[in-house]
């Protein structure tokens, strides 16, 4: 891919399941606590648990993926509307963007954050929220950047 070549995004495939679990493993590795990958809990990414959004396509979430001119994805970004905690209103939900790294760079980031939004925009929601792992700083930059506000520490204890 060359800085030319155009990205389209589009709706996620079965065929790219192998594509957004490694995306997924990436991530994990820039700084996921140690419940997330110490094996104390399942991985929520797995192939199998991945496949059963293309099985059961719910209406309140989409996946879209980055692709170059040949279709082989670069990205992705899974969004999704939820019921906020403290206001009972309806709103949008980053739950994993992620860009393979040999398409790092090119704004592929920026690009399916903002079709995440559009896709908010579609369901009448009027705010996204999104996590970034501590030590993620290229993605928390990156949020920054587009306009998403730190709101709080969200911590864990085992029991």
């Amino acid at each position: 891919m060359n800085a030319s070549s155009p990205v389209v995004i589009r709706p996620a495939i079965p065929s790219d399941i192998p594509f957004i679990t490694e995306m997924y493993e990436l991530v994990e590795g820039t700084g996921a606590p140690r419940w997330r990958t110490d094996g104390s809990t399942p991985n929520p990414y797995s192939t199998d648990w991945i496949a059963t959004y293309f099985d059961r396509t719910p209406d309140n979430q989409q996946v879209f993926v980055a692709a170059d001119d040949h279709d082989a994805p670069l990205g992705y970004v899974w969004v999704l509307t939820l019921t906020d905690f403290d206001s009972h209103l309806p709103h949008g939900h980053i739950a994993g963007v992620a860009v393979a790294p040999h398409a790092g760079g090119k704004g592929i980031g920026r690009t399916l954050v903002e079709a995440a939004e559009v896709w908010c925009q579609s369901q009448q929601v009027g705010e996204v929220t999104l996590h970034c792992y501590i030590g993620n700083e290229k993605a928390h930059a990156l949020y920054l950047h587009l306009g998403y506000e730190d709101e709080w520490y969200q911590m864990r204890k085992a029991l």
